[in-house]
């Protein structure tokens, strides 16, 4: 990939200066800002990468985990899955996760369909 990336910007007299992965790059604008008991997620294609956030010793991302997202996905899988991936990091689940990407409009923005997660929309993607 990068190979191609490097030969693209070649063909085209540009200058390749970095390449991350989306994940990588919502953390560093978002990461340090979030508030306690907030988790990261990013939404790229038909995947959700969360990143699950240790309180302890410090704020900081303990655990990065990528979840295929079903195309019947709803508020309740997203719950679900945050739940899991808390139970698979031996961590307390969030009370909010803050996505970045192509939301998924059936997600909300509230805990309206039940359970305690709140959802915040940071970005959208195109």
């Amino acid at each position: 990939l990068l190979a191609a990336l490097q030969q693209i910007a070649a063909d085209n007299r540009l200058h390749l200066l970095s390449v991350q992965p989306q994940f990588v790059a919502a953390w560093n604008k978002y990461g340090r800002g979030m508030p306690v008991d907030t988790w990261l997620g990013v939404v790229q294609d038909n995947n959700l990468t969360l990143g699950a956030v240790a309180q302890t010793p410090k704020h900081r991302l303990h655990a990065v985990r990528s979840i295929a997202i079903p195309a019947d996905s709803d508020r309740r899988w997203l719950q679900e899955q945050v739940a899991r991936a808390a139970l698979q990091t031996n961590l307390p689940a969030p009370a909010q996760l803050h996505l970045v990407g192509n939301q998924r409009p059936s997600w909300g923005a509230s805990n309206a369909a039940g359970g305690t997660l709140t959802v915040r929309h940071l970005e959208q993607t195109a």
